[in-house]
């Protein structure tokens, strides 16, 4: 259905922090209880690592959710369209929310964690009675975005959980930073032209030049690798200890 599209493309996106962190938790368990430094330090930069790779497709799912849609799913489910921005929206959420659960187990805080997803879900239900009757298929991805924000949000709050969560925060920064400075460069080089001619941003991204477009997705993604690195959104000594990780995994 409207609804079933996109989630099968945020799906697939998911199993990446699942994977990540299916090799990494063995080091986190390890040094709970020994080496906090360690286990924050592995926590920051699986968070970064995979901030740093779902931020542009984030991006990307949201400017261009209607070829997405159309061409993987027909013309059929173009109402899909509405829904997938907003899910996509969800993804560094739902990644944050992989790499704290993995932490929490590992640390001894697995009762907490219970509680802090229960906030989110008593979230979720309350906003889809509030929401789906309205706004359908749109209003249940932006009850799923509202849970998972609640559910990052609620960490900040116990005494136990509130490093974890200044640590995510600080994580996720730099890729947020990279991606919005992208967005900005993108919009300016492939959309503004566009615009101005159109009437207005509505008109935009129909407007907007394969060759003009082309221009302006290469320049985001210098921009966001050139912000990433400057922010120290990827540390090379630190990554190289999780992607040793994963190598042992697939042995």
């Amino acid at each position: 259905g409207v609804y079933s599209a996109p989630v099968r493309l945020v799906e697939v996106a998911n199993l990446l922090p699942v994977l990540l962190m299916t090799s990494v938790y063995p080091l986190l368990a390890a040094a709970a209880g020994r080496d906090a430094a360690r286990v924050d330090r592995l926590f920051r930069t699986s968070l970064r690592l995979l901030c740093a790779v779902i931020v542009p497709v984030t991006l990307l799912e949201m400017a261009f959710a209607g070829p997405l849609v159309a061409r993987l799913f027909g013309t059929d489910y173009l109402d899909s369209a509405h829904v997938l921005p907003v899910l996509a929206a969800t993804l560094p959420l739902m990644y944050a929310d992989v790499v704290l659960n993995s932490r929490f187990l590992a640390t001894g805080l697995e009762r907490r964690n219970v509680q802090l997803v229960l906030a989110a879900a008593v979230t979720n239900i309350a906003a889809n009675l509030v929401l789906i009757p309205g706004r359908g298929a749109v209003g249940a991805a932006e009850a799923t975005w509202i849970a998972y924000a609640v559910r990052i949000l609620v960490t900040f709050v116990p005494a136990d959980t509130r490093p974890a969560a200044i640590s995510a925060f600080r994580s996720m920064a730099p890729s947020a930073l990279a991606g919005g400075a992208a967005a900005a460069v993108t919009w300016w080089l492939a959309f503004r032209p566009a615009a101005d001619g159109a009437g207005g941003a509505a008109g935009a991204a129909g407007a907007a030049t394969n060759v003009g477009l082309a221009i302006g997705l290469v320049a985001g993604a210098a921009v966001y690798l050139a912000v990433l690195v400057l922010a120290r959104g990827v540390r090379r000594r630190e990554s190289g200890e999780i992607l040793r990780a994963l190598r042992r995994q697939d042995r």
